[in-house]
């Protein structure tokens, strides 16, 4: 319907293993292509590996929601203060379900959150250790980067569309031959860069 659109809000610790997940099974496929690139005679290559996580659903083994307790997960208190500095347009991507959230479905959200998070990114690692395993690494540039970030309850917002840092803020991680060794740079980029 008009003004619905988008993901919603949902999750689930998962008891499957680790490697039935569409992001382990992504990592996997990585794997496979570059044991092929690395091969002798191999030309260079380009791989784009399009991890799923961290967005809706948030689904992951349920030994990455263990790393994160659920009493742990810090929430926003008092909504209306913390959007008071704003002109209603700047809330333009809110969605009424976010009004149902109690502060404990609100933790299992962020709790769920960060176990997928954890989860793609223990499945970057596994990319990135098939890089050295193979020989790889040294001749190899990475770029990791994301499509936008999201609020979870900064100025009562859930996800993402919005001008605020907590929605366009993404990294983006550049390594390889000829980058230093953990030089942050503070240039204005934008995902087209």
């Amino acid at each position: 319907s008009p003004g619905n659109f988008g993901g919603t809000l949902s999750w689930y610790a998962s008891p499957a293993p680790a490697e039935r997940h569409t992001d382990a099974l992504l990592a996997q496929d990585a794997e496979w292509v570059l044991e092929r690139c690395a091969r002798p005679g191999h030309r260079p290559f380009f791989l784009a590996v399009g991890f799923f996580r961290p967005h809706t659903p948030y689904v992951a083994p349920q030994a990455y929601f263990d790393l994160y307790p659920r009493s742990s997960m810090r929430v926003v208190k008092d909504v209306a203060a913390d959007q008071a500095d704003l002109p209603a347009a700047a809330l333009g991507s809110a969605k009424k379900e976010q009004d149902l959230m109690t502060d404990d479905l609100r933790r299992e959200a962020l709790q769920a959150y960060y176990a997928s998070i954890s989860f793609m990114d223990a499945q970057v690692g596994r990319v990135i250790a098939a890089l050295d395993r193979l020989g790889l690494a040294d001749t190899t540039i990475i770029v990791f980067t994301s499509d936008h970030g999201s609020h979870f309850r900064t100025r009562n917002l859930e996800y993402k569309r919005s001008p605020h840092d907590a929605s366009i803020r993404v990294p983006l991680i550049i390594s390889g031959p000829g980058f230093g060794n953990g030089e942050r740079r503070a240039d204005f980029a934008t995902n087209l860069d």
